[in-house]
């Protein structure tokens, strides 16, 4: 995303929600859904460390666990804006603005998709010239693609991280993964991410 073009005022706004919103979607593994209903004042601290309220499928209610990295992101895109670096307790400010930075109105989930795939795509754009393989990978990406994507990291590495963060991904006794989005990351997808939402470039190995 840093080759984007920044050149215009407007250019610059539209990376500067794109790398937010990007982030944000990998490090929650939020639904397009949550990810535009999300609004400042569910941010919250406790005992020093910063969660995300959310309110998924069917009103569920629950809580993720924000990272120092996200929250600094958060920082960056909120002063890009003039607003303080961390969010109010009250605060209704949408966590993902329209693109000129509109304090009251939602994004729809439909808008949140279709930029992460506008990310998606033209990352494969970039890749296609060297790994055309990896850059179809890319290009079926979506919103949804990438909450199983990152579940099926946290899963893999630590269950108890993975039942903070979705916990309809685990029952109490073993992980419960869909096996769709496992066979979707297969091959170079996941380095292919990983690698994209770090801001490392999109290479060949």
């Amino acid at each position: 995303m840093e080759a984007w073009p920044q050149a215009s005022a407007r250019e610059r706004q539209h990376y500067e929600r794109s790398r937010w919103l990007i982030r944000l979607l990998y490090h929650t593994a939020l639904r397009a859904s949550e990810a535009a209903n999300a609004q400042a004042a569910d941010f919250f601290q406790r005992r020093g460390r910063w969660w995300l309220h959310v309110i998924g499928k069917g009103g569920a209610e629950g809580e993720v666990p924000v990272s120092d990295t996200l929250m600094a992101d958060f920082a960056r895109y909120r002063a890009f804006h003039d607003l303080a670096p961390m969010p109010l307790p009250a605060e209704s400010t949408p966590a993902v603005m329209s693109i000129a930075g509109d304090a009251k109105g939602h994004l729809t989930p439909t808008a949140i998709y279709l930029i992460a795939k506008e990310v998606f795509r033209r990352a494969a754009d970039t890749l296609e010239p060297t790994d055309p393989i990896g850059a179809a990978t890319l290009r079926r990406a979506s919103t949804h693609w990438l909450r199983h994507y990152v579940s099926f990291l946290t899963m893999s590495c630590n269950p108890p991280i993975a039942r903070i963060l979705r916990g309809e991904c685990w029952n109490g006794k073993e992980i419960v993964f869909i096996p769709t989005a496992a066979s979707w990351l297969r091959g170079r997808s996941a380095s292919l991410v990983s690698s994209f939402i770090s801001g490392r470039s999109l290479t060949t190995e």
